[in-house]
């Protein structure tokens, strides 16, 4: 039985997993981390304050239009 239930479990997870790596690929994410802020996708370890600026850009032009 808990074999079973562990296998169910991972058959799940893996269906997430793959949700989320054919969403990055549609969206053309190619590593983590990535940000997705409104339409702008800013890939890598970005500074706060370029996040800050996309940020602020979106709010500065009406605010998310995906939120």
């Amino acid at each position: 039985k808990l074999k079973t239930d562990i296998e169910a479990e991972r058959a799940d997870h893996d269906k997430v997993i793959d949700a989320n790596r054919n969403l990055a690929q549609m969206l053309g994410i190619n590593g983590t981390p990535a940000f997705v802020i409104d339409s702008e996708i800013v890939p890598g370890a970005a500074p706060f304050n370029q996040l800050a600026d996309v940020v602020k850009s979106v709010r500065d032009n009406g605010g998310c239009k995906f939120c």
